[in-house]
């Protein structure tokens, strides 16, 4: 479906120097929560050729503003920006490849899926994008990522895309599996619900500039019940003419990875 707005992006000056990445916890650590910490789980496939490696990112942003979130991490309780980075092992044949659940520890807040990438290339998503919001103490399960290389373009002035996404409702009997060790987090694990039209801000690249930009939509707006047995995945949108003012003249296009 076409976006119902058009939405204009909005840029943040300056670098992002003081963002922390948060990568999944190893295989057999112990899951050790904060007073203002919270739980996700997430899994990613990616489909393609040898060599490459997917990565989702989501960023604590303001719920109402779309501005980077920073909250006081680390041992010295510095203010940081959380970026939970959900990243596929690199591709050793070609195929499919599926990660394991992954589990991240964050603090509670707001999330916004900031971008993605394949074997370099990145797309932002600073045209509308979904998010989430997570409590102190809860338990979420973000969904099954799925990425493969791009194969085309949504509308004939666009430059080939460079990869395709979707979301598919996530496996919370696999969650509560690997949680399996801390069954207090495992019975409190639930589907994320995602909103639509989250306004987030485009943050540059080390260089300074902005990587190509994109809006993301979830055509139900939440997850099916999750007793329901078919989902409902998200996929990347075209995005219709937003004007949009980047230092770079292209925006690329991606396409949906079809079921």
């Amino acid at each position: 479906p076409a976006p119902q707005q058009r939405i204009a992006a909005a840029f943040v000056p300056g670098s992002t120097a003081n963002s922390v990445t948060i990568r999944p916890l190893e295989s057999g650590a112990a899951i050790t929560l904060g007073a203002n910490d919270a739980v996700v789980i997430a899994s990613l496939r990616y489909e393609g050729g040898i060599g490459a490696r997917a990565t989702v990112t989501f960023t604590r942003d303001g719920s109402e503003t779309g501005l980077p979130q920073t909250t006081p991490m680390g041992r010295r309780q510095r203010p940081q920006w959380p970026v939970v980075e959900v990243r596929s092992d690199r591709a050793r044949a070609r195929g499919s490849h599926t990660t394991s659940p992954m589990i991240f520890v964050i603090p509670a807040g707001t999330y916004g899926l900031g971008s993605a990438e394949l074997s370099g290339d990145t797309t932002q998503f600073c045209l509308g994008t979904i998010a989430f919001t997570i409590e102190a103490g809860q338990t979420l399960h973000l969904g099954s990522f799925t990425m493969r290389p791009g194969s085309g373009a949504l509308h004939g002035s666009a430059p080939p895309a460079y990869f395709g996404l979707r979301i598919d409702q996530p496996d919370l009997e696999a969650g509560r599996a690997i949680l399996g060790s801390v069954p207090e987090l495992a019975a409190r694990l639930q589907p994320a619900t995602y909103r639509n039209g989250f306004v987030r801000a485009c943050e540059p690249q080390i260089d300074g500039t902005i990587a190509p930009i994109y809006g993301f939509d979830h055509p139900a707006g939440i997850w099916p019940e999750v007793e329901a047995q078919d989902s409902q995945p998200a996929v990347i949108e075209e995005a219709d003419n937003a004007p949009v003012e980047t230092p770079s003249p292209d925006v690329n296009y991606a396409v949906p990875v079809e079921p």
